[in-house]
């Protein structure tokens, strides 16, 4: 498995807030899944194991609490808000709609009628027929309570209909910390934050970032390649000799359990801020092959 901040970068999703009546409110944001990414630090199977763990324990106690603090609350259910933004149509592939549809079904088996509505925003116009495809998957009742909006002034005044300023998002439109802030807060120990790049290579790639200052910044890199690749990285300046540790071979190990990734850092150190570094790969494979990697930075 991989920590629940990876899979959620790759997957973004959060309970974060509740709605005028005390219902949790849901963030998914199946426009930005990372379908490539999740194949190398999971499975189908992981991925409907987690959301089914979600489901139970994150939505569970947010349930409890309300319960708790509120007094005469009894409305077991959450308020989705379904993000499309940045949606095209080549991302509604067999594997998202797979997904998607065991998703659906997890929630329809083990946690009927616990929508109390769904509001899906930024659609794009082909989503009409996908929507048909995807009603589908859930009930008639269960439909019934969804919206479909596209323009961010229609939707964001739908959904202050429900939920106080103090409880939307900021990238929503309200005055609570945005959904990043929140899954940020996902991260372990002590990391601030984490992001990560999925690194398509044939022959050799790069890819830049920065680390600002009184930041610090540990690499690792996720495969499923056998024939791996070599990595090392190297300060983004091309007159400059600096280079953060020696260069560091990434490939599946024979020693892995059957469908587990392997899993490298590749800086025996933390790489401290400022500075603009670069993370550079040489496929140890042919040219006409092309190896994945995903790259992940810690930030501390």
């Amino acid at each position: 498995g991989c920590d629940m901040a990876l899979y959620m970068a790759q997957y973004p999703q959060v309970y974060t807030g509740h709605s005028k009546n005390g219902i949790p409110l849901f963030f998914s944001k199946p426009a930005k899944i990372n379908m490539d990414a999740l194949d190398i630090i999971t499975t189908l199977e992981g991925i409907v194991k987690f959301h089914w763990f979600y489901q139970m324990h994150d939505f569970g106690n947010l349930l409890r609490d309300q319960k708790q603090n509120r007094e005469g609350f009894n409305r077991f259910e959450c308020f989705i808000i379904m993000d499309l933004g940045g949606l095209s149509v080549t991302q509604l592939n067999s594997r998202v709609m797979s997904v998607i549809k065991e998703q659906s079904f997890i929630d329809s088996l083990c946690f009927p009628e616990t929508m109390n509505r769904m509001v899906i925003i930024n659609a794009p116009s082909f989503f009409s027929a996908t929507w048909s495809v995807i009603k589908g998957f859930i009930d008639a009742r269960t439909s019934g309570k969804v919206d479909v909006i596209a323009s961010r002034k229609s939707w964001e005044k739908r959904l202050k209909e429900f939920i106080d300023d103090d409880q939307l998002p900021s990238d929503y439109g309200g005055t609570a910390p945005s959904t990043t802030e929140v899954m940020d807060k996902a991260s372990p120990g002590d990391m601030k934050r984490l992001f990560s790049e999925f690194m398509y290579v044939r022959g050799s790639k790069e890819f830049k970032t920065e680390i600002a200052e009184g930041e610090e910044v540990e690499i690792v890199v996720w495969t499923h390649s056998k024939s791996g690749g070599k990595f090392i990285v190297v300060d983004q300046d091309k007159t400059s000799e600096k280079v953060y540790g020696e260069e560091v071979e990434v490939k599946l190990s024979s020693t892995e359990e059957e469908g587990k990734p392997s899993v490298a850092t590749i800086v025996k150190e933390r790489i401290k801020g400022p500075a603009a570094i670069k993370v550079k790969v040489k496929s140890n494979a042919s040219r006409i092959s092309t190896l994945k990697f995903l790259v992940v930075f810690h930030v501390y």
